[in-house]
């Protein structure tokens, strides 16, 4: 029976950062992260834009957010994802499962921002 999920994992792209800005994005970061985890549920449980910014956000949820950041990074940092490499566009945030606002979630990547609320 699969664990209900404690955190939320946030990952906001921005586009203007990006060399291939595209929606097929949110697939294939699925994807990614279903083979670095094989062995922990993830789900995608949100997506939208920011109020104030052009940014993509994706919220996935999990039981073990350390896990799930520490896969993003890796493929933020050292994978090519549909042309794009993502790490300068990009920002992890996290926060408990229950949230219902991207505004509640911290950031966690870059660790240059750690600790601030995500940018909306």
């Amino acid at each position: 029976m699969p664990k209900t999920p404690r955190f939320s994992v946030a990952l906001r792209l921005e586009p203007a950062k990006l060399e291939n800005p595209d929606l097929e994005l949110r697939w294939e970061l699925e994807r990614r992260l279903k083979n670095h985890l094989p062995d922990l549920e993830v789900v995608e449980d949100g997506f939208g834009f920011c109020r104030h910014s052009d940014a993509m956000l994706i919220s996935y949820a999990s039981v073990d957010a350390g896990r799930v950041v520490a896969a993003l990074v890796q493929v933020l940092e050292n994978e090519e994802v549909l042309g794009n490499r993502l790490a300068n566009g990009a920002m992890l945030a996290t926060a408990p499962a229950e949230s219902t606002d991207f505004a509640e979630h911290v950031v966690v990547y870059p660790t240059a921002l750690a600790g601030t609320p995500l940018p909306d």
